[in-house]
C-alpha cells in the first residue's frame, strides 16, 4: 500500500498557500542557561572589584593590583677582601624561587621592625661560600619604576634599615 503525505497545518504544497500563520519556534533552553551561566560568572568575577572587598574564592589579586611606593630591597652585597659585589639569588634572600614571596618576606620583616635578623640571615647564607666575609645592606628603597625597568638610574630615596657582617 502507498502512503500518501497530506499537508499539515504548516506545510504547504506549490499550488496551495499556506493558511496557518501559527509558527511555532522551538525555546532552546540550553542557549538561555549558558547566557545565563556567562553573566553570573561574569559577575562572580567583576564582585570583588565592585565591592571592593577581597576573599576566598573571588579575589581582586592585590600583589598585583595595587602600586608600592618603596620596595624593600637587598641593596648591597659585597665580599669583605675583593670589595665585589655578589648578585643574589631569590632564594638566597628568602629561600624561595617566587620573587613575589620573597618581597613579601623582606616587606613584612622591615613592617615588624626586624630588618636585622633578615640581615644576618642573608649574611649566614652565603657566608659559606664567601670565606672572607660579607657586608649586607638591607633599605627601603623609592624608584622611578619606568627608568628602573630600562635598566637606568632610578633611585629617589633610600632608607638603610640595617648593616650586618659574616
Amino acid at each position: 500500500m502507498l502512503a500518501v503525505e497530506r499537508p499539515g497545518p504548516t506545510m504547504t504544497t506549490p499550488t496551495q498557500p499556506a493558511t496557518d500563520t501559527h509558527t511555532h519556534v522551538p525555546v532552546d533552553r540550553g542557549r538561555w542557561w549558558r547566557w545565563a551561566a556567562t553573566l553570573v560568572l561574569l559577575g562572580a568575577l567583576l564582585a570583588p572589584a565592585a565591592l571592593d572587598r577581597d576573599g576566598l574564592p573571588l579575589s581582586t589579586y592585590p600583589m598585583y593590583a595595587h602600586t608600592r611606593d618603596s620596595v624593600v630591597d637587598i641593596v648591597a652585597v659585597q665580599a669583605r677582601a675583593s670589595g665585589a659585589d655578589i648578585e643574589l639569588s631569590i632564594g638566597e634572600i628568602a629561600a624561595t624561587r617566587d620573587p613575589l614571596v620573597a618581597q613579601s618576606y623582606l616587606d613584612d620583616r622591615a613592617a615588624a621592625g626586624r630588618a636585622d635578623e633578615v640581615c644576618r640571615e642573608i649574611a649566614d647564607r652565603i657566608g659559606d661560600d664567601h670565606p672572607d666575609g660579607v657586608d649586607v645592606v638591607v633599605a627601603r628603597e623609592r624608584h622611578r619604576v619606568v627608568d628602573r625597568a630600562r635598566g637606568q638610574s632610578s633611585l629617589e630615596e633610600r632608607d638603610v634599615l640595617a648593616r650586618c657582617s659574616s
